[in-house]
């Protein structure tokens, strides 16, 4: 907890001589000033500031009424501390208590050895029955501009929330975009506040406080599963909650906010206990919101993704069982509002819960899923913020575009619903507020004989004209072109003798609809045979030496960037092959997968985490599925997914002992063993076929296989960098057909 301290005007006159007398050069006035709430939202106001000096020095706020004297300021100490890899800069905190609800107030921040700020103002929430007003948004995502467009929409998007003077915003997570060391983050943290400092500011300099939510890109490796020590810039920034990005904000006696961290610093699991005494807490408040950054439905991504089936697995019953209002979801970039929803199914008005999204209050905006989702009532790739408002006939929510078109009301009774439902029409008639894919893509790779062909299915009501071309290294390899009919299935055959290692399918689909539309689209293929596993050419112990002459016939696979393999996470710290890079050696003895791998890695250092992206060791993902399945595998869903095996494997300090991460997906018989060798540490392991299929499932005649080496050395900044065979199945990069082996 932090501990603000009230400064007497004498002794705070006593700290600026001395500051004097220290002879230092005067430190810059505050170089971002914003404010949050660590305590009642009525009473308080928490005042953030930052301090660019060489040194540290003391701080402080002075504040006072709104058109009182400012010599009659009464003064406060503000704690400070500094930032971890990030040298010369200072943040300050100073918690402002004992304020009248829905008051006015001037005030201004200085270090004691620079100058005061510029005047602010702030207000408190009223407790006596004001009407309440407030922006709700997500995904701001400075450093990430995605074109001049994106940037002009998102500081028009910021003035216009601004403009409607709320009395507080409510944030849903990702607000700066950067994978890489804090020093190169700051400048995107630099931007976002830079944008805040210009456009979310109301008439009169009231600056307005904000609610902040984690998102995944708080965390400095943009990944899922780490600890608080891993967001560093969100819990330095914004002094909320200490420690922890779980909290209540409560705005009168009305309306409370329950703030949720969606996998990023804590699972949802470890939630579910405060979560249910919380919402108990909040029982007959008339509107109770959550809000945190993965949604639980989403509009674009799967609805099988990992965080989204967790949260629903572990929140989805506490939000049912105390009724909660409305929650806030974010991260998909796109517009949605759900059909009121109670376990999942839609109910009537009233009865369930409303979820809105999906951030998008600065990023670029995706194109919505294509597929029917029966828990949304409406969605589309538009960037927007929510504006909420308390009537007499309760709270209205709508949804603004950056060009202030009210696009959808809430309720759907509301005198202004009709023209924001011809609003909405309006904006959905362009084609970025649809899916990049209206059409379903499925490549065929043509195993025994078969030829290959792209597969195109139409889920739409009206007819498709689809033009095909496969493109490497610049060059046209081979096109096609067909009329896919409504709800139709059509196979293109690609010519038999193009099998590109890694080619880019580009496809152009012109949609004969009442909105006539043309979306495009890109696809990294492998169109290459497969390899052939064969049975080891003399006996394998699994002892992880794999010198051993059952090994010697063996083909091996590469991941030694950059000329072969792909480091799939935190480039910039990669220092080369002796860092981190492997060899992969297959087999197959008739019943069992036999994999040995020498991995280079120049330092051991695992951090005793229970997962290896975490710390160190190996993230094998194995599909055993049919050919066609596996080989369009988009790896949505991954750890608890029944799609696929997930083993993980982490070596000790001495590379001598191999344990199973947390999450790991073993087939039961699967055995591992360790050893080190120069430079780095072998693994062998042998995973049972009949273990990678359901039980009395025929034993598969195809893999797909792709194997990730994790690596954690003292000089990362606590990141963990990763070189995989090919991109990550689960990733936009994700090459269709990558890592196929056929089973003798």
């Amino acid at each position: 907890m932090e501990i603000t301290v009230f400064i007497p005007r004498t002794v705070f006159a006593l700290l600026l001589l001395l500051t004097a007398i220290r002879g230092t050069a005067a430190d810059p006035p505050p170089r971002w000033t914003y404010l949050t709430w660590s305590g009642p939202t009525e009473t308080s106001m928490t005042v953030n500031f930052q301090i660019l000096a060489a040194e540290a020095a003391a701080g402080s706020v002075r504040w006072w009424a709104d058109g009182a004297d400012p010599a009659k300021a009464e003064v406060m100490a503000s704690t400070s501390h500094g930032l971890a890899g990030v040298p010369g800069r200072w943040i300050h905190h100073a918690q402002l208590t004992g304020l009248r609800p829905g008051a006015l107030y001037a005030f201004q921040a200085r270090s004691v050895a620079g100058p005061w700020s510029a005047i602010y103002r702030f207000r408190t929430v009223a407790d006596d029955g004001t009407p309440l007003r407030f922006v709700v948004g997500g995904d701001i995502g400075s450093g990430m501009v995605r074109g001049e467009a994106a940037f002009h929409e998102r500081a028009a998007l910021l003035r216009l929330a601004a403009a409607r003077e709320p009395q507080f915003a409510i944030l849903g997570g990702d607000y700066a975009y950067f994978e890489g060391k804090k020093e190169e983050g700051i400048a995107a943290w630099d931007g976002l506040f830079e944008e805040l400092d210009r456009n979310l500011v109301a008439a009169g300099n009231r600056l307005i406080p904000m609610v902040l939510a984690i998102g995944n890109h708080e965390l400095t490796g943009g990944s899922p599963g780490g600890k608080a020590d891993k967001a560093p810039f969100y819990y330095a920034f914004f002094a909320q909650e200490a420690g922890t990005a779980s909290f209540v904000r409560r705005f009168g006696p009305r309306a409370a906010v329950v703030v949720l961290d969606s996998g990023h610093t804590a699972t949802h699991a470890e939630q579910v206990d405060w979560l249910e005494r919380e919402l108990t807490a909040l029982d007959g408040t008339p509107l109770v919101m959550a809000t945190y950054h993965v949604p639980l439905y989403p509009s674009v991504r799967p609805f099988d993704t990992a965080l989204s089936v967790a949260g629903r697995a572990h929140w989805l019953p506490i939000f049912d069982r105390h009724h909660l209002t409305v929650a806030f979801e974010h991260h998909d970039h796109a517009f949605k509002r759900s059909h009121p929803l109670r376990d999942g199914l839609p109910v009537a008005a009233g009865q369930g819960t409303i979820y809105l999204g999906d951030g998008s209050f600065g990023i670029g905006a995706r194109g919505v899923s294509a597929e029917a989702r029966s828990y949304l009532a409406r969605s589309a790739g538009v960037q927007h913020a929510w504006f909420v408002e308390e009537t007499a006939a309760g709270f209205v929510y709508r949804a603004f575009a950056s060009d202030g078109t009210v696009f959808d009301v809430l309720p759907q009774d509301h005198p202004e619903a009709a023209a924001a439902a011809s609003a909405f029409a309006a904006l959905t008639t362009q084609a970025e507020a649809f899916t990049p894919s209206l059409a379903q893509i499925e490549v065929d790779p043509g195993l025994g004989g078969a030829p290959q062909s792209v597969k195109i299915t139409n889920p739409t009501a009206g007819a498709l004209d689809a033009r095909l071309s496969l493109v490497a290294e610049g060059r046209q390899l081979w096109s096609g072109r067909c009329a896919v009919a409504a709800g139709a299935t059509v196979p293109l055959v690609i010519d038999p003798q193009v099998r590109p290692e890694r080619a880019e399918l580009q496809l152009s689909f012109d949609y004969d609809l009442p909105v006539p539309r043309r979306i495009r689209k890109k696809l990294q293929v492998s169109l290459a045979e497969p390899r052939r596993l064969s049975a080891p050419s003399g006996a394998i112990v699994i002892d992880g030496d794999p010198s051993e002459p059952g090994w010697a016939n063996q083909g091996r696979s590469e991941a030694v960037p950059p000329r072969s393999g792909v480091v799939s996470r935190m480039p910039g710290l990669w220092r080369g092959p002796d860092d981190l890079s492997f060899t992969m050696a297959m087999a197959c003895d008739g019943e069992r997968l036999l994999l040995a791998v020498r991995v280079r890695d120049d330092q051991a250092a695992p951090t005793g985490r229970a997962d290896p992206w975490d710390s160190e060791g190996l993230e094998l993902r194995i599909d055993a599925r049919s050919a066609v399945t596996a080989y369009n595998h988009g790896g949505s869903g991954d750890l608890g997914a029944t799609t696929h095996r997930t083993l993980l494997l982490i070596p000790d300090a001495t590379r001598r002992s191999v344990a199973l991460g947390r999450q790991a997906s073993m087939p039961a018989g699967s055995v591992a063993a360790i050893s080190p060798i120069p430079g780095g540490y072998a693994i062998e392991l042998a995973v049972p076929l009949a273990g990678l299929v359901p039980a009395g499932a025929a034993r598969p005649t195809t893999l797909r296989v792709n194997l990730t080496v994790d690596d954690q050395d003292p000089d990362d900044h606590g990141q963990v960098k990763q070189v995989s065979l090919y991109p990550d199945w689960r990733h936009p990069a994700n090459v269709r057909g990558s890592g196929v082996v056929l089973i003798p």
